[in-house]
């Protein structure tokens, strides 16, 4: 407990930016979150050449998650509520306890079981601390719905880890 305390004060200084944005009103606030997750943004491949219209919708969506070392992020068999952005740390994902793959900064997971509709196929395990995003099912379909090129590049990555 005192260890992820510790790394949310190094990370944070003790600021939530969540709640702090949220008194702002909704013009600036979205230009401040667009600033503060630039970096984040820039490493994610699916963000890479996404207008900023869409960019400015995905990151008012979007939740900051903290990852501690050894949580299960996704247990395979769950019914997927979510998919997640990486940004910094590093994951394990198995598949019936067997390592097939590791990913870091810049990575998502989860979105496989929001376009099949079905349950999680593998867990995904925080291998250190970690930084990263939660987008809801819902948010994600809104997403894919007004934007047609990040529906495209979903579906481009599903057919990528099926094969």
């Amino acid at each position: 407990m005192k260890d992820y305390y510790s790394y949310l004060w190094t990370k944070q200084k003790g600021v939530d930016m969540t709640t702090a944005l949220d008194g702002i009103p909704g013009g600036l606030s979205q230009e401040i979150r667009l600033f503060l997750n630039k970096d984040m943004l820039s490493k994610v491949h699916i963000f890479k050449s996404a207008e900023e219209l869409f960019l400015r919708e995905a990151v008012r969506l979007m939740k900051p998650q903290v990852f501690l070392p050894g949580e299960f992020i996704i247990r395979q068999g769950e019914f997927a509520d979510c998919m997640y952005f990486l940004a910094a740390g590093e994951v394990l994902v198995q598949i019936n306890g067997t390592e097939v793959a590791r990913l870091g900064a810049g990575s998502t997971f989860g979105e496989m079981a929001l376009v099949t509709n079905q349950y999680r196929n593998a867990s995904v395990i925080a291998l250190n601390y970690g930084t990263g995003y939660r987008l809801e099912k819902d948010d994600f379909y809104v997403l894919r719905t007004r934007y047609p090129e990040f529906d495209r590049q979903v579906e481009e990555i599903t057919k990528e880890r099926t094969t």
